[in-house]
């Protein structure tokens, strides 16, 4: 076998181009790796604006676009502060963005519904279930961005590209999640001051007398790829690398356990002992967003 063909063997892109009868050369399958790109983001995009009636109709498209501004000025600021470092294009951003605004969710209720339904206990399958559910499929574009990593040792992404990566993944969940519900995390400005003037989506949550800080999807999300990138990046420089991402996920879906549980809460009760024991742990939610 030929080393042509070997690559072309392993390669998809350069299998698809063999079977064209196009010799396999790294300008045309970046190329065809760009074109494929930009259609994919032309459907994403055509999808997400016929999806938008439909999404929007219990909260409107008002409430919709308010929470937009709030979380699109998290990830210019996030964007201004990896300047210098970015080494992701603008089509990985924007597909981060749409896979966690059209198929995480989607995903989440197919695994999610079977459980919650078929449960005897709902406090168990909103406060534990369905956030192990969510933070586990919004860490799949994340793997897809390792695996392009892996594939291509001469472009490896900066650390900030994996935050802003994983950002805009648990923007575009909680744009979709919100707007079903009707409800907009993105415009709490002066809810939590000064972080919420950062980060509008960082919200008190309060149940009698328990109470958290909310750091929503964008924040746990970009959590979570901060603690992997660290682990992937500078694994081989520090031995215990892989701390950082086990950290990261463990905080995350702690607090979102411990907000989800809070808020399931009935007023007039307490919440259940391990409940509050998470909420102790991640400091009453504020350490996912000081993370």
């Amino acid at each position: 076998m030929s080393a042509a063909a070997a690559s072309a063997g392993a390669d998809p892109v350069a299998r698809l181009l063999a079977f064209l009868g196009v010799p396999p050369s790294a300008s045309r399958r970046a190329r065809v790796l760009a074109l494929v790109s930009v259609i994919g983001l032309a459907v994403s995009t055509i999808t997400f604006f016929a999806m938008l009636p439909a999404v929007t109709s219990t909260g409107g498209i008002g409430l919709f676009l308010s929470d937009l501004v709030g979380f699109l000025w998290t990830a210019l600021l996030l964007l201004a502060a990896i300047i210098f470092t970015r080494t992701l294009p603008w089509r990985a951003l924007l597909g981060a963005f749409f896979v966690g605004f059209l198929a995480v969710p989607s995903l989440a209720t197919l695994i999610e519904q079977p459980v919650l339904q078929s449960s005897p206990d709902s406090f168990i399958g909103a406060a534990v279930w369905a956030p192990f559910v969510e933070e586990a499929l919004k860490v799949l574009p994340l793997l897809v961005l390792v695996l392009l990593m892996r594939r291509s040792s001469d472009k490896r992404p900066a650390l900030g590209d994996f935050v802003v990566y994983g950002a805009l993944t648990g923007m575009g969940f909680a744009l979709y999640e919100n707007a079903l519900y009707g409800r907009a995390t993105g415009i709490g400005w002066g809810d939590t001051p000064p972080l919420s003037l950062l980060i509008p989506s960082v919200q008190q949550v309060s149940s009698g007398s328990a109470a958290a800080v909310s750091g929503g999807h964008l924040v746990y999300t970009a959590l979570v790829a901060l603690g992997l990138g660290a682990w992937l990046l500078y694994g081989r420089r520090y031995r215990f690398a892989w701390v950082a991402a086990v950290i990261a996920g463990a905080v995350a879906l702690a607090s979102h356990m411990a907000v989800n549980g809070i808020a399931g809460t009935d007023p007039s009760t307490s919440p259940p002992g391990w409940v509050s024991l998470l909420n102790v742990v991640t400091l009453g939610g504020w350490l996912p967003p000081l993370l």
